[in-house]
């Protein structure tokens, strides 16, 4: 394996990021946090460890450069975990979390600073590891149901409904920290997973709601590989990774891949961080630079931001900020909104684990 070592900061010319100052959006101990952003909103879910570890979301939207926030919203009575991604052409967010031995899905939508919610579609299966992306009108869910397999379903939403259809089976046995993107341009499903300590990629194609995938395809290999952040970049019609090896001390990497048909085809390994890293996740800026986020062992687990120039499948990485110097950082997630920001949510252990964030800009 090839792996390009970037040293943060070095790329002077480049582009710099700062960070805002902190808004807590859950006054407890929250975790298992993800945030969508879209048409100037955002869209935090999370556990509310003070509410019994119930899924709960909260809608926020950026003012003066700081996010604010209205009131929680609980999503059930049940703890699971919960995911949020946007719907772009539709303006709609897509919220699933666990229920018992189901996975529950609303359709939302925003008006201010809250959320209404379409009837409750359920999955048959529930997981532990799980992402969902949407574009077009379709969701995108892959999760893993134990030892048995990892799968893909894919929903239609027609106004604030979405129906499910039958699950698509990804990998046989136990996969897990699965991650998937939409390539607009290829009209694919990418995905990601975890198999035997391997870490692979493959693409689906989508015939209404069934996905037919191509071979398999190794694109990390090492001891076990954490977290799993795919996104599509427009601009150069390319799926970019990010994750942590267990086998380089959980060494956070970013890696750029191509798809053609049902071929993935990756760079090299870009090495954002080289010391131990707690939690890893990207976006794109409004100009198409990567934003990474992530928590480093040599400051304590402090949240820290960086920007890279993207340059074909290689990073040429520029400023980093600290954007959480409280203590440790966990649950990073980032996503950018077309209006121009980019919105970090985490756990700030040194404010009792509240569910914070911070508004990044890059320029």
């Amino acid at each position: 394996m090839t792996i390009e070592k970037m040293l943060l900061g070095t790329n002077s010319g480049g582009p710099t990021i700062s960070a805002s100052s902190q808004s807590v959006f859950e006054s407890a101990s929250s975790d298992q946090i993800s945030i969508a952003l879209g048409n100037g909103k955002m869209v935090v879910v999370y556990r509310d460890a003070g509410n019994s570890s119930y899924p709960t979301l909260v809608v926020g939207e950026v003012v003066s450069g700081v996010a604010s926030f209205g009131t929680p919203l609980q999503l059930n009575n049940v703890s699971g975990i919960p995911t949020v991604c946007h719907d772009a052409s539709l303006d709609k967010f897509v919220i699933t979390y666990q229920h018992g031995t189901t996975q529950h899905t609303h359709v939302g939508t925003v008006t201010g600073l809250t959320m209404s919610l379409g009837t409750v579609s359920n999955i048959a299966t529930t997981s532990n590891y799980s992402h969902i992306t949407a574009y077009g009108g379709k969701a995108y869910f892959v999760g893993s149901s134990g030892s048995s397999k990892c799968f893909l379903y894919v929903g239609t939403i027609s106004g604030t409904d979405i129906t499910w259809g039958p699950s698509n089976t990804i990998q046989g046995g136990t996969c897990v920290y699965i991650g998937v993107a939409y390539d607009v341009a290829q009209d694919k499903v990418v995905v990601s997973y975890d198999y035997n300590q391997i870490k692979y990629m493959k693409v689906g194609t989508i015939t209404g709601t069934s996905v037919s995938f191509g071979a398999a395809y190794t694109f990390h290999s090492g001891l076990r590989t954490f977290d799993a952040s795919l996104i599509y970049d427009p601009n150069n019609n390319n799926i970019i990774a990010s994750y942590r090896d267990y086998a380089g001390w959980t060494t956070g990497y970013v890696k750029i891949c191509t798809i053609s048909g049902t071929t993935v085809t990756c760079g090299a390994t870009n090495q954002i961080y080289s010391g131990f890293v707690g939690s890893i996740n990207s976006t794109l800026d409004a100009d198409g630079n990567l934003v990474t986020v992530y928590s480093k062992s040599d400051t304590s687990y402090h949240g820290e931001a960086v920007v890279s120039v993207i340059d074909g499948t290689s990073l040429d990485v520029g400023a980093s900020v600290v954007y959480n110097s409280n203590g440790r950082t966990d649950y990073s997630w980032v996503d950018y909104d077309s209006n121009g920001n980019s919105v970090v949510a985490y756990q700030d252990d040194g404010n009792s684990s509240y569910g914070t964030s911070s508004v990044l800009t890059t320029a």
